[in-house]
């Protein structure tokens, strides 16, 4: 999580403004997206989604059981 946000830190210094995370902590990458949008900046987040309430625009995740259990069978 450290590592996740000390690059955030620094891309945001090299005036990035857009932010798509995969979040490795559900609750902790909250606080750093909080961060993000009280600084006008918008963050979204792939491969998992972080906890509610939270300012991601959207959320991409696959629930890749259900996709199993529902695939054919050969």
């Amino acid at each position: 999580m450290a590592q996740q946000n000390k690059l955030m830190v620094s891309l945001v210094g090299t005036g990035s403004q857009v932010f798509l995370l995969a979040p490795g902590d559900p609750v902790g990458t909250i606080t750093m997206m909080g961060e993000l949008a009280a600084n006008v900046m918008v963050s979204a987040v792939m491969a998992g989604c972080v906890s509610d309430p939270s300012p991601a625009i959207f959320c991409i995740a696959t629930d890749v059981w259900s996709l199993h259990t529902r695939a054919p069978s050969t």
